[in-house]
């Protein structure tokens, strides 16, 4: 289960490293999807299910109609990868400061991702787990949350799109 823990850490860290380094957006949006990932099996593997379901299936949404929108409006006729020269500084600077604050900070000693008792187990008399109450929370008052989040998120996706428009040109443009 700790293997598992820190390949979901591993692929968090490598994939803000990627992100961070300043690709072009072809391949951040694939890092972003590293960094997704490696945060939800972490939560996953933490005793907590179904936060990490809602969250996939909103963040799903949401980077499907980014890349599908802005990334063809933003493209590049030569895309920046990670081997580039001005993306490959910014990545080896990364790694180095991320093995600085393992080295220095940690001591080699990974003993804090230890889950323990309370992360997928019942709190003493309990029969019930901590996220089925998640659950019936969501259904009895989740859904004015569910709908202003969905708003949001669409709000958010037009704000972007009016961005990455440009001069009466991109994918919300007036057809004569």
């Amino acid at each position: 289960m700790f293997y598992v823990v820190y390949v979901m850490l591993g692929g968090l860290v490598v994939g803000s490293l990627l992100n961070g380094s300043n690709p072009s957006p072809f391949f951040g949006e694939g890092s972003f999807v590293f960094v997704a990932f490696g945060a939800w099996g972490i939560l996953v593997v933490s005793g907590f299910p179904f936060l990490p379901l809602g969250w996939f299936w909103i963040m799903w949404g949401g980077m499907t109609w980014v890349l599908a929108y802005s990334v063809p409006n933003s493209s590049e006729f030569q895309p920046e990868a990670w081997s580039s020269w001005s993306v490959l500084p910014y990545f080896l600077g990364g790694v180095v400061g991320v093995v600085f604050v393992v080295m220095m900070v940690l001591g080699g000693n990974l003993g804090f991702l230890y889950l323990g008792f309370y992360s997928s187990d019942c709190v003493g008399f309990s029969i019930v787990r901590g996220d089925v109450l998640g659950v019936s929370l969501l259904y009895r008052d989740g859904l004015g949350g569910l709908l202003l989040l969905g708003y949001v998120l669409k709000l958010t996706l037009f704000v972007v799109l009016e961005l990455v428009r440009g001069l009466a040109s991109g994918c919300v443009r007036s057809v004569y």
